[in-house]
């Protein structure tokens, strides 16, 4: 039976697994399953021809050490990225000049925009490399937003892909790594 996180979804949601054991005819030894042992963790994504539904996560705020402001941003990024999807990759920054204010996000630049993964292995993970295009106030803190997408109709016939987008094509990230260049 499946633990439905999501309190305002109702039984018929739910779903089963069943499985099948045997014991090979060994008569002191059985098969069990062992439910603290046991997860399954089941995701499905919605694809649509939309930029506005997309997957997002959002780092927690890095204070950089008094006195060791930045003016640059270089994020490292491993990710599977089938044709036809993107990880787009934004900042926002307080300044040191105000404190309580927190820039607006702004999209760095991905300088591998035109490399994928192998769709069919989804370990194929890539580096990406996401740079701050234009040089910004000296600022004390940071904080990352990642979005996982598909391409929009526009993107896929701009870009000369020949990708139909489903629910089995997605990126996800491997790991991150951020510098604040000063």
């Amino acid at each position: 039976m499946s633990n439905i996180v999501n309190p305002s979804l109702n039984a018929s949601n739910d779903f089963k697994i069943r499985v099948a054991m045997s014991n090979k005819g060994y008569q002191s030894a059985t098969p069990i399953v062992d439910p603290d042992l046991s997860m399954l963790n089941v995701y499905k994504y919605k694809i649509s021809d939309s930029s506005a539904s997309t997957s997002s996560w959002v780092t927690r705020k890095v204070v950089l050490q008094e006195q060791l402001d930045a003016t640059g941003l270089r994020v490292y990024l491993s990710a599977f990225r089938p044709a036809g999807t993107y990880v787009d990759v934004y900042a926002r920054f307080t300044y040191p000049e105000d404190i309580e204010t927190t820039s607006a996000w702004i999209k760095l630049v991905n300088s591998n925009e035109g490399m994928f993964s192998n769709a069919t292995n989804t370990r194929d993970y890539r580096e990406f490399q996401y740079d701050l295009s234009d040089e910004t106030n000296d600022y004390s803190t940071f904080q990352l937003k990642f979005e996982l997408r598909h391409a929009t109709s526009g993107e896929l016939n701009t870009n000369d892909l020949t990708v139909v987008p489903g629910e089995n094509v997605f990126p996800h990230i491997s790991d991150y790594r951020a510098i604040a260049l000063t």
